[in-house]
């Protein structure tokens, strides 16, 4: 499947079109691709269950020592403050955002051994694919209004739910590439 560019219209408007795509480019019949109108994870993102499988098996395999390491730069996190927070970003966007839900932040004192970091983060995950398959085409374009951050300077804003769905899939690409940085550093 190829990607679209950041931003272009398909990614952020129509997830359900790049799906449907996917379907029809490996010669799916149209019978078939209206089977699909209950969404799933492997349909709307075919290799986000293989990345979040790469990382819980990349966070089983680590040490204490490695699990705590954290870089010397400023602001920087160690894996376990990085998979809390993965925790918080997922709960964040598909709860209180994409499913208008209560704010539910974790703490470090929920999740004080490695093991319960973990099952936290599966839970996470599992909120999330029953959330997608509770969806169809029309849910996706439902729009959900992201609060301004002052912190961050970002300004109050409106977003379908395709696009709340695809930060999610992004956020945890791109702290899984920060946990294996983490791992290389630790081990020199």
């Amino acid at each position: 499947m190829q990607y679209p560019e950041k931003n272009a219209p398909e990614q952020n408007e129509n997830l359900w079109l790049l799906a449907s795509k996917q379907i029809k480019s490996n010669n799916i019949n149209k019978r078939r691709l209206n089977s699909y109108k209950a969404m799933k994870v492997s349909i709307l993102f075919p290799y986000w269950e293989d990345v979040h499988d790469r990382v819980i098996e990349t966070l089983e395999w680590l040490t204490e020592p490695v699990w705590s390491y954290k870089p010397s730069a400023p602001d920087a996190r160690s894996i376990k403050q990085i998979v809390l927070h993965m925790i918080e970003r997922e709960r964040y966007w598909i709860v209180q955002i994409a499913q208008k839900g209560p704010r539910e932040a974790p703490s470090s004192r929920e999740f004080r051994t490695k093991e319960l970091l973990i099952e936290g983060f599966e839970s996470a995950r599992n909120q999330t694919i029953h959330y997608i398959e509770s969806l169809d085409e029309a849910s996706l374009k439902a729009v959900r209004t992201l609060p301004a951050d002052s912190q961050s300077g970002t300004v109050e804003t409106n977003r379908q739910i395709s696009w709340i769905l695809w930060e999610t899939m992004h956020h945890e690409i791109y702290h899984w590439g920060q946990i294996e940085q983490r791992r290389n550093d630790s081990t020199q």
